[in-house]
């Protein structure tokens, strides 16, 4: 084998050469042909795995939020990222931990003449050190994933109530249209029946054609407000089979709602002055609260801005070994400290202080804006569920109307077509007055979730989660129980809170910058 040998005053410049060439190797770009080939291979042969399985009974409101949140892909991501912090907390912790390293391997040296040196020497170590002045770094970075870990148990509960009220809408939707197939299936039949006595008039030619078109228009359009109401129940299936990760296949819905919040739950909620909702929510509000942990994790920065600056002391207690050829393999021990300061970086220490400091001003703003828009954002929620709840109230009064008309209609015995008709409009209008005090209540149920969201009130508590998550059948009845007690926990919850106690305790554990600077504008 031959080996080259580069001149000294070559040396640099060769190994600037094979940097460029590594470095432009590196920055090539490869086509994605081949990981799109491989991406939509895995994704096929996941299909059949990705959807959720349903259980062979009717799924009642709760069933069916529980079956949401063990099937949801995007609870199980969030739940990753929370495991990921989880693990990130452990890593962290390990780093505070001294350092254990041990080495071993040899020198090889060419036969000097006339020399006791001899042909090769082995060489062993084992070391532990420790950065005794870094140590304060570690723990602030274990805090912070502490606290990173904390947000994304935030966003998870986030997420779970998001999912739980988008799942009751959509079930909602689907149990209201399930419950009016048998009128749509009268109305039909009595379309059909008037429309058979004017095909038999038109025949006879007892009429004048003009009423029998007119007659016929009128059964054609209460046709096709038969065929738009079941299209939207069909699109309501759909709607919580998504929800349910079972796209394509049929969902069998309970009829008995009774874990859904009725009337009498929404007055509860309604009744609860709005000052203590909105104060409620600027203290639990999931989002409000990532604020504080951010806020946190800044202070932490700052302290760990001029931790860097600090000197490295560093403990070291370390038993080598060398062997030769010649001699009996010696060992010996060393132990000691060194102290080494980086000039340079009480320079940056300075820069990334100020850093910090601008981004906490940042934060306070966004904190400001975040609480108005909650405080709107619960008054107009109170105000929609008001107007919903009125809505509800009147469109159920015209829907008994119009249903007790159709009842009168249907006892009364026709005696010309005339009559036919009014029948068949009767029908179709106590359908049409049923299909909108059913979206009424299923806007008010929306508008509560809504409210009760927009309030930092959980609609899945963390033990109901944690079973859901588990298996889709274990947490149904806590969810009936929490649900119908939600606005009894509601009032502890607020009476709970202690604004003057809360504020003095984090003013003197974490003072946060006054609002003059925060409200200032930054010079760049």
């Amino acid at each position: 084998m031959h080996h080259i040998t580069v001149p000294a005053c070559l040396r640099p410049a060769a190994m600037l050469l094979a940097s460029l060439l590594l470095s432009a190797c590196a920055g090539k770009v490869a086509p994605l042909t081949t990981d799109v080939q491989q991406r939509v291979a895995r994704q096929q042969q996941a299909m059949p795995a990705l959807q959720g399985q349903l259980p062979a009974a009717p799924l009642d409101a709760a069933a069916a939020v529980s079956v949401a949140l063990h099937n949801n892909l995007s609870l199980k991501v969030s739940a990753l990222d929370t495991l990921l912090a989880s693990g990130e907390l452990d890593m962290a912790r390990l780093q505070m931990l001294p350092d254990f390293s041990v080495q071993a391997g040899y020198t090889l040296r060419d036969r000097v003449e006339d020399s006791s040196d001899p042909l090769n020497r082995k060489d062993y170590a084992a070391q532990v050190s420790w950065n005794v002045l870094a140590l304060a770094g570690q723990w602030l970075k274990a805090q912070q994933a502490g606290e990173r870990q904390l947000v994304y148990r935030q966003r998870y509960q986030d997420t779970a109530d998001q999912v739980a009220s988008d799942t009751l809408v959509a079930w909602q939707q689907l149990a209201d249209f399930q419950q009016q197939a048998a009128a749509l299936d009268r109305a039909d039949a009595s379309i059909d029946s008037t429309q058979a006595l004017l095909q038999r008039l038109q025949q006879a030619q007892l009429r004048d054609p003009l009423v029998l078109a007119q007659y016929a228009d009128t059964l054609l359009a209460l046709k096709s407000q038969i065929r738009s109401t079941r299209l939207r129940g069909d699109k309501a299936a759909s709607n919580l089979g998504t929800q349910l990760a079972s796209a394509g296949r049929r969902v069998q819905i309970a009829a008995d709602d009774t874990s859904l919040p009725a009337a009498d739950l929404v007055s509860a909620l309604l009744g609860v002055p709005e000052d203590q909702l909105e104060q409620h929510a600027l203290y639990f509000r999931n989002d409000l609260r990532e604020n504080d942990i951010q806020a946190r994790l800044l202070r932490e920065q700052a302290r760990m801005a001029w931790t860097s600056a600090l000197p490295g002391l560093q403990l070291f207690y370390a038993r080598e070994y060398d062997t030769d050829i010649n001699l009996d393999p010696p060992s010996w021990q060393q132990h000691g400290l060194s102290l080494a300061f980086n000039l340079l970086g009480l320079v940056s220490a300075v820069v990334q202080h100020k850093q910090v400091v601008l981004q906490q001003q940042q934060l306070e703003l966004k904190q400001l804006a975040l609480g108005y828009l909650t405080v709107e954002q619960v008054r107009l929620s109170r105000e929609a569920l008001q107007m919903s709840h009125d809505s509800w109230l009147e469109s159920q009064q015209r829907a008994d109307a119009a249903e007790q008309i159709a009842a009168i209609r249907r006892t009364r015995t026709p005696f010309y077509e005339d009559d036919e008709l009014d029948r068949a409009r009767a029908e179709v209008q106590a359908i049409q007055a049923q299909v909108a005090a059913n979206q009424a209540r299923q806007d008010m149920l929306q508008a509560y979730w809504q409210l009760l969201q927009a309030s930092g009130i959980q609609l899945v508590p963390a033990a109901v989660l944690a079973g859901a998550a588990e298996s889709a059948s274990s947490s149904q009845q806590q969810l009936r129980q929490y649900w119908q007690q939600l606005p009894a926990q509601i009032q502890q919850q607020l009476l709970a809170i202690q604004p003057a106690a809360l504020a003095s305790t984090s003013a003197t554990a974490h003072p946060a910058p006054p609002l003059a600077l925060a409200l200032s504008t930054p010079t760049p």
